[in-house]
């Protein structure tokens, strides 16, 4: 199912950004020298929710190349801490860049923030204060499944679980 409006479905892909280009082969890149790798973990190293043996194999190879491998994720801190300490990473980048989890050599995985104690706080007590008046507002919306495990920011499920009603 497309989750594009009707409008943007009709535009087509690409559209927007105008000509799209074929990417060349990675072969043909000129990299002085590759030192890391970023990637997306939703339906990129995941499939059905779930990392496949051969996305964990990679991320085992890139490592054993001697590169970095940070992940990248919209998702909550809480929800990434299990794959931090247990996936052959150097850091999870969470909750859309707001907070990150490093490893450091043989120390605790450590979290670094974007902003510092008092600011997270203060914006935390608003943004639960928007959240509220969201789910009181707008039909059908309601707080993300996993926004329990969130330090920085707010998720509101509007077609991950939940579908609000379409326009007529």
């Amino acid at each position: 199912q497309n989750p594009l409006p009707p409008a943007a479905r009709a535009r087509g892909p690409g559209a927007g950004f105008g000509q799209l280009k074929p990417m060349r082969a990675l072969a043909d890149w000129e990299v002085p020298e590759l030192i890391g790798v970023f990637t997306d973990i939703d339906d990129t190293l995941t499939t059905a929710g779930a990392i496949t043996p051969d996305a964990l194999q990679a991320l085992a190879d890139l490592k054993a190349a001697g590169l970095h491998v940070v992940l990248i994720t919209g998702r909550p801190m809480g929800w990434s801490v299990p794959f931090a300490q247990s996936w052959p990473v150097d850091a999870i980048v969470a909750e859309n860049g707001a907070v990150a989890l490093v490893h450091a050599e043989g120390q605790p995985l450590h979290k670094r923030y974007q902003q510092d104690t008092a600011t997270r706080a203060a914006n935390f007590t608003r943004m639960q204060q928007v959240l509220e008046r969201i789910e009181r507002t707008v039909p059908g919306a309601q707080r993300a499944r996993d926004s329990s495990g969130r330090e920085t920011d707010i998720a509101i499920d509007h077609s991950e679980f939940t579908h609000l009603p379409q326009p007529a």
